[in-house]
C-alpha cells in the first residue's frame, strides 16, 4: 500500500518487552477480530498467531489456554443469542398464526420451537464463565464478546449442535470400504477452538482406536481431539501379523542381514504374487533373515487390502474436512503407517478439488499442521509440494532408513518409486524428521509412539 517494504522487527522487539498480559491481549484481539470479521477461525490465522507468539516470546501453551476460555465464552454468547432469536421468532410466529390459522396450529409451532432449543443445546455443556479473560486486560470480557458476536451463529463456528465430527455421516460410500467413522478421543468433554485428528495404521487385539493415541493427549490440552476408526477387521489382522513378524525378527540374527547391499531395482521388480519365492532365493545368497520371509504373509491379505482402502478412505476424509459438521475451525492431522497414507491422499484430494476447472473449492482455511510418520506413499517432490500447498503450518515427514520392512512391503505392491517413510523427501517447506534412533522396524511406530510424538514436539 505504501509502495515499500516495512521492517516489523523493531515493533516486535519493542512489543516483546511489554508485560505478558499486553502481549497476550494482542494475540487474543487478533483471534476475536478474525472470528467476527471472517465468520470463522482460519488455520492460516492460527498459524500466524502462533508465529506472533513466538516472536513476542509468549508461551504458546498460555495462549491455547486463553483461546479455549475465549471459546467457552463464545459458545455461551452464541447459544444465548440463538435462544433470544428463537424466542423472538416464536412471538412473531405466534402472532401471525393466531391471525391466520388459529390456535390449533400454534401448538405445533411451539413444539417446533422446543425442538430448536434442543438442537442448540444438545451435547454442549456451557458453564457461566463470566469475566475469565479480565486478567489480560479485557474488562468484562464476557460482556465484550457477547456484545460483538454480530451475525455469527453457533453452527457457523462449532457445527450443528456442537457435535463436531461425531455427527458426521458419510454421504458417498466408497467401494470396498466397510468402516469409516470419527471417535472422540482425549478429553471427551473438551470443545476447543481447534481440532486434531489422528489416524492409526493398524491395531492389535481389542485395543480401541483412541487407546492407540493416548500418548498424544498430553500435547492436546485445550484442543478438541478425534481419531478415525476404519476397517477394524483388516487392521487387526495386519497388527497381529506385524507383531508376529517383529517377534521372529527379534529372535533372528539381525547382523546377518545385508539388505543394504540389495539394489533398489531388484526389490522394485518383486511382485506381490512372487514375493515369497523371490525372497527365498535371495535369502540363500544374501543371508536375509528368515523373519523377512514372513512379510509375504502380510501382503496377500491384510496389507494389500488396507493399502488400497487407506487411499479410498482418504477421499472420505477429504469430504469430511470440506463439510460443515465441525464449523469453521483449524484442523491438524497426524497418522502413522497406513493412517499417514490416508491423510496423504485426503490432502491430495483437497488439492485436486481446489484446482479443478469446474466448481473449485476453497480449502486454504482448513488444515493447520500435518504429521506423516512411516508413510507408505511416494516420496515424489511434486506430490509433496501439493501437500505443502494445502497445509498452513508444519508439514512433517517422519522417516527411518532402518525400516526395510516398509521398503519391502511398499515395493511388493508393484510401485517402483522410493517410499517417503524410509527417506527424506527433500521438498521446500516440508520437515524431514529422521526417526532412525527410535524406529528399527515398521512395527516400532506403534510401540515407540510416545517417544516419536515427543520427538515431533507438536504445537497444536
Amino acid at each position: 500500500m505504501l509502495g515499500t517494504e516495512l521492517d516489523c522487527e523493531p515493533f516486535l522487539e519493542s512489543f516483546a518487552r511489554k508485560p505478558q498480559k499486553d502481549r497476550l491481549r494482542l494475540a487474543l484481539t487478533m483471534l476475536h477480530f478474525e472470528i467476527n470479521n471472517q465468520g470463522g477461525y482460519s488455520a492460516r490465522t492460527r498459524v500466524f498467531i502462533r508465529k506472533l507468539c513466538d516472536a513476542l516470546r509468549l508461551p504458546w501453551g498460555l495462549f491455547r489456554q486463553q483461546e479455549c476460555l475465549y471459546g467457552q465464552i463464545l459458545i455461551k454468547a452464541l447459544m444465548e443469542k440463538a435462544q433470544r432469536e428463537r424466542e423472538e421468532s416464536s412471538k412473531i410466529t405466534a402472532w401471525s398464526v393466531l391471525k391466520t390459522i388459529g390456535k390449533g396450529v400454534l401448538a405445533t409451532g411451539a413444539a417446533v420451537g422446543g425442538g430448536l432449543l434442543i438442537f442448540f443445546t444438545a451435547g454442549a455443556a456451557v458453564p457461566v464463565i463470566g469475566t475469565v479473560l479480565g486478567a489480560v486486560g479485557l474488562t468484562s470480557a464476557a460482556t465484550f464478546i457477547t456484545s460483538t458476536v454480530g451475525a455469527l451463529t453457533f453452527t457457523t463456528i462449532f457445527g450443528a449442535a456442537g457435535g463436531g465430527f461425531i455427527g458426521y455421516k458419510v454421504a458417498n460410500r466408497v467401494k470396498g470400504v466397510s468402516e469409516f467413522n470419527f471417535v472422540k478421543s482425549g478429553d471427551s468433554d473438551n470443545q476447543g477452538m481447534s481440532i486434531v485428528i489422528s489416524v492409526a495404521g493398524w491395531k492389535t487385539g481389542s485395543n480401541d482406536f483412541k487407546d492407540i493415541w493416548e500418548p498424544l493427549d498430553a500435547h492436546c490440552y485445550n484442543v478438541e481431539q478425534y481419531t478415525i476408526g476404519w476397517e477394524s477387521d483388516v487392521l487387526v489382522k495386519l497388527g497381529d501379523g506385524l507383531t508376529k513378524f517383529l517377534k521372529i525378527y527379534s529372535a533372528s540374527t539381525a547382523a546377518s542381514y545385508t539388505g543394504s547391499t540389495v539394489a533398489g531395482s531388484t526389490l522394485a521388480t518383486v511382485g506381490a504374487t512372487a514375493l515369497s519365492t523371490s525372497l527365498t532365493a535371495l535369502s540363500t545368497t544374501m543371508a536375509i533373515p528368515m523373519a523377512l520371509l514372513t512379510v509375504a504373509d502380510l501382503i496377500d491379505n491384510p496389507w494389500s487390502m488396507a493399502f488400497e482402502r487407506s487411499k479410498a478412505c482418504g477421499t472420505l476424509l477429504a469430504d469430511a474436512l470440506l463439510s460443515d459438521c465441525y464449523g469453521k475451525r483449524p484442523v491438524s492431522l497426524i497418522g502413522f503407517s497406513l493412517g499417514a497414507r490416508m491423510i496423504y491422499y485426503a490432502l491430495l484430494e483437497l488439492h485436486e478439488r481446489k484446482h479443478r476447472k469446474e466448481n473449485p473449492v476453497h480449502v486454504s482455511h482448513i488444515v493447520q499442521d500435518v504429521y506423516l510418520l512411516g508413510s507408505p506413499v511416494s516420496g515424489d517432490k511434486a506430490q509433496w509440494e501439493k501437500i505443502r500447498e494445502v497445509a498452513n503450518g508444519r508439514v512433517v515427514n517422519g522417516y527411518s532408513a532402518n525400516d526395510w520392512t516398509l521398503a519391502v512391503l511398499f515395493r511388493a505392491t508393484g510401485l517402483k518409486v522410493h517410499v517417503a517413510g524410509t527417506t527424506a523427501v527433500e521438498t521446500t517447506g516440508v520437515e524431514d524428521l529422521d526417526l532412525g534412533a527410535l524406529i528399527n522396524s515398521h512395527a516400532d511406530y506403534r510401540t515407540e509412539l510416545p517417544n516419536v510424538i515427543r520427538r515431533l514436539d507438536p504445537k497444536f
